[in-house]
């Protein structure tokens, strides 16, 4: 029982990574700095209306009277957009590793995963807030990912990150040693 209330209140670890000196993970900490506004918000109002039925109560007439329960909705949105924000910090939006580029989305992560091989890419590039990917071999194929949820010191990273890879497949690709017969 305990488990399954702590479980359901707070977010799980996003668990071990096998190789993580293979892989690249951007997370959505930009994103997350609002929904930890939006907490500390929430308590704010939580703390103001209980304090208003507690000391209130000196006025007449009275504020609030013994309306104190008031402040669990605001204490419960605090506690979602808390759990949101420690979401967004802790797991990752985009992910390069050795197989290509894994993209989760914001609602239903683990079933709506998109991955993109690194031998289906054919351009790929970050321009201000997106990441437009072209497929190889394909017309008008593609893939655009907003970057918006990334920080901006982070996009920069992602952008010479997959610059490099896409180079050195690009050098292994255009390498073809004479055939010998």
């Amino acid at each position: 029982m305990r488990h399954r209330l702590r479980d359901a209140l707070w977010p799980r670890d996003p668990g071990r990574v096998a190789a993580p000196e293979k892989e690249l993970r951007f997370t959505r900490a930009r994103q997350a700095k609002c929904f930890f506004f939006l907490s500390v918000a929430s308590l704010t109002t939580a703390m103001v209306v209980l304090a208003l039925a507690i000391w209130g109560r000196g006025m007449e007439p009275p504020l609030l009277g013994d309306c104190w329960w008031l402040c669990l909705p605001a204490l419960l949105v605090c506690l979602w957009m808390l759990r949101i924000a420690l979401r967004c910090t802790r797991h990752a939006y985009i992910i390069l590793n050795p197989l290509g580029i894994e993209i989760f989305p914001f609602y239903k992560p683990e079933e709506n995963l998109r991955v993109i091989y690194w031998s289906e890419i054919g351009h790929a590039e970050v321009i201000r807030n997106r990441l437009i990917v072209r497929f190889a071999g394909k017309s008008g194929g593609g893939v655009v990912v907003t970057l918006d949820p990334v920080a901006e010191a982070s996009r920069v990273l992602l952008a010479k990150a997959i610059a490099g890879v896409i180079e050195k497949r690009q050098a292994k690709v255009d390498y073809c040693p004479e055939t010998v017969d």
